[in-house]
């Protein structure tokens, strides 16, 4: 391999690398360093190319936090060359398995220089460009970071997720006690937080909610039936059974139920899909699916629901719930939990990820209007982004590949205590945890 300059003609330093290079891939590491050591004594010029090369040949000769140092120092230099950078990667590439293992330090490491782009073309940038530039505005006060890899050395913790995520989020002071009355509803994530609550001594007020609302649609018409009676969509309340679809009708008596909200400290709500089954010919959406006997081709879809959809829905549903239980704070959540299945032509996966971004903007364009009572609390950017960065999987530990594990749920629900509960509530949860183990 012979390295040119962009213009095809070889050059004093390009003869300098090539040279080093075989002399490094012969395993002569000493010659090697020692020629690129002359040439920086007798001058500066091209100094990031010479100690990024100096880099890869200590790293070869088994020193990798001396290599790290000099390839940190290249990088504060500035101004390499795509031939140096090719001449690293053939060191590496021509070395076997020790260059292989070189060649993964240096990109975990992030020490691989990036290439100017007009030393690949000095015709597309005067030099006066490159010396004329103003630094990014930056305030380090208002800036949020993303966690550093070697944070997510260990596991999550409370710790973790509090400096991460919750720090917009906390209260200024806790919100309930442990005999508060608590209403959890929407999909199954909402059901691991009654349980939670439960096993831990935590009031939770015994309101039946259809376990099939899941969606912002059934959500809205549910509450807007208890507030207001109005059933004119009942023919798509349909509710999950273990063998399919059931009608829903109330099993109580509407002014009971009214009664109940009426007494309620906090209401959370995890909304958990975007994509619905809704009826093209009168507009309506089904609250769950579409029973086999009732499919019609020509009038039910599956689709997407959009964001301007899902937004005026949570501020209907949040009107109809400051009715019903005015003195109660409303906590908002993303469910974590994946798809099951999508019937809208893409793959579950792509289908996951609309429906769920689709509902993150839903919730944050109605919670921008700063509506009092409503907060945020966000179990999904905690199990899908947090936790797609530590080596531990948060799903499938019961072999459902959709289950976040008991750990994980855990400590979202442990986390979500200690934010909005007195001391004297986070103690007895405490005090249950440690019995449980």
């Amino acid at each position: 391999m012979t390295l040119t300059t962009q213009h095809g003609q070889p050059c004093e330093l390009q003869q300098l690398l090539e040279e080093v290079a075989k002399a490094c891939i012969a395993e002569a590491y000493d010659d090697a360093l020692n020629r690129l050591l002359d040439r920086l004594s007798q001058s500066r010029d091209s100094a990031a190319d010479l100690v990024f090369i100096c880099a890869c040949i200590v790293a070869l000769a088994g020193d990798p936090v001396k290599a790290k140092n000099f390839a940190l120092s290249s990088l504060s230099m500035g101004g390499h060359t795509e031939a140096a950078i090719k001449c690293g990667g053939r060191i590496f590439l021509e070395s076997g398995s020790r260059g292989e293992r070189c060649r993964l330090f240096f990109s975990q490491n992030r020490l691989w220089p990036i290439v100017h782009v007009a030393s690949l073309n000095p015709a597309v940038a005067k030099k006066s460009d490159l010396v004329n530039f103003e630094p990014w505005y930056f305030s380090k006060e208002k800036a949020s970071i993303f966690p550093r890899q070697r944070e997510f050395a260990a596991d999550l913790n409370s710790d973790f997720i509090k400096k991460h995520v919750l720090f917009e989020i906390l209260p200024d002071r806790p919100l309930f006690t442990a005999d508060a009355k608590i209403l959890t509803v929407g999909s199954c994530f909402a059901e691991e937080l009654r349980n939670y609550f439960l096993a831990r001594n935590l009031s939770t007020n015994v309101v039946f909610i259809p376990p099939g609302l899941n969606n912002t649609f059934a959500l809205d018409s549910y509450f807007r039936w208890m507030l207001t009676g109005d059933d004119d969509d009942q023919e798509y309340w349909f509710d999950v059974a273990k063998t399919g679809g059931v009608k829903w009708s109330p099993a109580e008596d509407r002014a009971r139920l009214v009664s109940l909200m009426h007494q309620l400290d906090c209401i959370v709500v995890t909304v958990g899909l975007a994509e619905v089954w809704s009826d093209t010919s009168t507009g309506k959406v089904f609250w769950r699916g579409v029973p086999r006997s009732k499919f019609d081709s020509q009038r039910h879809v599956c689709r997407v629901s959009t964001v301007e959809e899902n937004q005026t829905n949570l501020e209907s549903l949040f009107r109809s719930l400051r009715a019903l239980s005015p003195k109660a704070e409303v906590i908002f959540s993303l469910s974590p939990i994946p798809l099951a299945a999508t019937q809208s032509g893409v793959s579950c996966i792509t289908a996951d990820s609309l429906s769920k971004a689709t509902l993150r903007i839903a919730l944050d364009s109605f919670l921008k209007q700063k509506p009092a009572g409503a907060r945020y609390w966000p179990s999904f950017e905690i199990v899908r982004w947090l936790g797609s960065h530590v080596e531990a999987s948060l799903f499938g530990e019961d072999g459902n590949s959709r289950h976040v594990n008991r750990s994980a749920v855990d400590l979202i629900l442990g986390a979500f205590v200690d934010a909005f509960f007195s001391k004297s509530a986070t103690s007895v949860s405490e005090t249950e945890r440690v019995t449980a183990s």
